[in-house]
């Protein structure tokens, strides 16, 4: 599924995307870039 930055930001204000924290530096054209610590959830 491919979504454009605008919907994935729609989504993470409705609550249906869980991002925590939510960096708006990290929104590519249609991707949100992650970084991941030693502990992490699926």
């Amino acid at each position: 599924m491919v979504l454009s930055d605008r919907t994935i930001r729609r989504l993470i204000g409705e609550g249906r995307i869980g991002v925590d924290p939510f960096d708006a530096g990290l929104m590519q054209p249609s991707s949100l870039d992650v970084r991941v610590d030693r502990y992490f959830r699926v």
